[in-house]
């Protein structure tokens, strides 16, 4: 075998064990994980979970460990928040991240952890097998907040409340119709009834 060969196999071998390394660094690597939740603290917004994934160690895939206290992020800006009650067995995204959180919070330039699983902030409304909602609105120009009996949404084309399949607008449009046709009554509810049109 001459010299050039005998380089070319040993390049070749050099590189199968770095990039070995690297697929194993790339594995250990902590960066996002789904997880289900094992319990809610509706107090300090935080909740323990434990990943879905297993890692293989050895020959076997082992549970990861449980995430205990990680804060959850809700949708929210200077001015306006979303939140919403968090279950047991609900599935959440967990992500890491690249610096300690505790020493963000105290403005400390040192840095002692990288994706650490003790640094996951969980990121609700995330679904492995998420099942098909027909009602769900996913697109025009509006905004729904759902729930399993009911939703809220608005659109440009007005304001929608549903509850069991019943539109609350509709409701209140037909008592005002039928208050205002009481001739019993000396109450005038055209106005009321305008209004709830209008949000119609």
């Amino acid at each position: 075998m001459s010299l050039a060969r005998e380089r070319n196999s040993e390049d070749e071998s050099l590189d199968l064990v770095i990039g070995s390394a690297f697929s194993k660094m790339a594995l250990g690597l902590n960066t996002c994980i789904p997880a289900r939740v094992t319990s809610f603290d509706a107090q300090s917004r935080t909740l323990n979970a434990i990943p879905i994934p297993k890692r293989k160690f050895q020959d076997e895939f082992v549970s990861m460990p449980e995430l205990v206290g990680v804060p959850i992020v809700y949708p929210s800006s200077s001015g306006y928040e979303l939140t919403f009650p968090i279950s047991k067995g609900d599935e959440v995204l967990v992500v890491f991240s690249q610096r300690q959180i505790e020493a963000l919070l105290r403005l400390d330039e040192v840095e002692t952890k990288t994706h650490d699983l003790s640094d996951g902030i969980a990121i609700p409304a995330f679904k492995i097998n998420a099942p098909v909602n027909n009602g769900l609105f996913l697109g025009g120009s509006g905004s729904e907040i759902s729930q399993i009996e009911g939703e809220i949404s608005l659109k440009s084309t007005g304001l929608s409340v549903m509850s069991n399949g019943v539109e609350l607008l509709d409701v209140l449009i037909s008592i005002c119709n039928k208050l205002s046709n009481e001739n019993e009554l000396n109450q005038d509810y055209t106005a009321e009834l305008s209004q709830i049109q209008t949000m119609k």
